[in-house]
């Protein structure tokens, strides 16, 4: 009992925990799944309130079925899921029989549980891996249904209750398509002790816990999975490159005759004229690109001679800013992309602060899988995109 209130505390924690974020969270996108489970309830106790009936039951591993459908709200995802669980009984152990005549022995019959939960699931950072791990936890109510319990020839209990049902869940989710997520996890079930009319009258109380080993399929309507940085605004134009500056030629001065001079007049000296002054450095105002290998946000030598580069220019220029902004090829999950785009902008970005530009200067953006440098269908990997530009204004 003391392990179930434990559990039930935690299930609602994280209940309250999360439903701040998912309403702080920005519009996401709707999905239903479905999925399936190794079950294991192994041994349930039971005792007759009135009858003084102690029994410990042993039950076949056996299986477990649900439909889910939600909210995604990035971090934070909201969901209904209908279950259903079904174990035969393998072995009936009577530690008191209470006058029931009850033996123990090998038994039969069925223990199955029908469940309607709310969960509450929190996604972890997934930034530059294939697989995103996550947590959850899930109340609501079960009807607990015990059919047909036979042991030692004698029928002792097939009643039903509805009860109080909760579970706790971790696990990881990959990406199959843009729209799909394939899922396995781990979970723990419980209920409320169940009421059952006993054979030969009187009530019967049991417990019920269940360990499962899930697998599942997700749908996404409307595309790809919400992510930290989907969540970011995106830019309403890009940066362009400066156009230069065109300077109008204009007619040199005619040439005029000088005048004569009178002998009388006194002749005085024209100065040369004074030279121009010498052009000063021409900046470079970029941009500047700096490549990536494949799932990588790593800067190599190249990279780096790239970064140094901006960051002598940026030097020179004096009040600019600097605008760095992360791009990835289309080879992965748009999420994905969103989230390793921005993973190189930043890395530009510390590189350059550690070449002497200040971090007030610099601002980074992400633009994950779109504005590629080169067109390409979805899933081809192409080096040219997988890119971050550097460009002072």
């Amino acid at each position: 009992m003391m392990k179930k209130n434990v559990t039930t505390a935690v299930c609602a924690a994280a209940l309250m925990m999360a439903l701040p974020l998912a309403a702080d969270a920005e519009e996401g996108n709707w999905y239903a799944g479905i999925e399936g489970a190794y079950s294991l309830l192994g041994t349930q106790k039971g005792q007759g309130s009135d009858s003084g009936l102690d029994v410990r039951q042993d039950f076949k591993d056996g299986w477990a079925a649900g439909l889910k459908g939600g909210y995604d709200f990035g971090r934070v995802r909201v969901e209904g899921e209908l279950g259903y669980h079904r174990h035969g009984l393998d072995q009936l152990t009577v530690l008191n029989s209470g006058g029931a005549g009850l033996a123990s022995g090998d038994g039969s019959g069925t223990a199955s549980l029908k469940t309607a939960l709310l969960n509450m699931i929190y996604d972890f950072d997934a930034t530059g891996r294939a697989f995103q791990p996550f947590i959850g936890a899930g109340l609501g109510i079960g009807d607990m249904d015990w059919s047909g319990l036979r042991a030692g020839g004698v029928d002792y209990i097939a009643s039903s209750d509805t009860v109080f049902a909760y579970q706790a869940f971790a696990g990881v989710r990959t990406a199959l398509s843009e729209a799909v997520d394939l899922m396995a996890k781990y979970r723990y079930m419980a209920t409320s002790d169940a009421g059952f009319d006993a054979g030969g009258g009187g009530t019967f109380d049991a417990d019920y816990d269940v360990h499962d080993f899930v697998v599942g399929l997700t749908y996404r309507f409307g595309g790809s999975r919400r992510s930290a940085a989907s969540e970011m605004p995106q830019p309403v134009a890009r940066y362009d490159e400066p156009e230069p500056v065109v300077v109008p030629e204009t007619d040199p001065m005619p040439e005029s005759e000088p005048e004569p001079v009178s002998a009388m007049e006194e002749v005085v000296p024209v100065p040369d004229p004074l030279p121009e002054p010498a052009a000063g450095p021409q900046v470079n105002m970029g941009p500047y690109v700096v490549y990536f290998g494949l799932d990588s946000t790593d800067l190599d030598f190249a990279a780096r001679t790239t970064i140094e580069e901006a960051a002598d220019a940026a030097r020179q220029a004096g009040e600019v800013r600097v605008l760095v902004d992360g791009y990835a090829d289309r080879s992965g999950a748009v999420s994905y992309n969103d989230n390793l785009a921005r993973q190189r902008a930043q890395a530009v970005k510390t590189a350059l602060e550690a070449e002497g530009v200040a971090a007030e200067q610099i601002m980074i953006d992400s633009h994950g899988e779109r504005d590629n440098a080169v067109l390409t269908e979805d899933g081809v990997v192409e080096a040219q995109n997988r890119r971050v530009t550097i460009l002072l204004k």
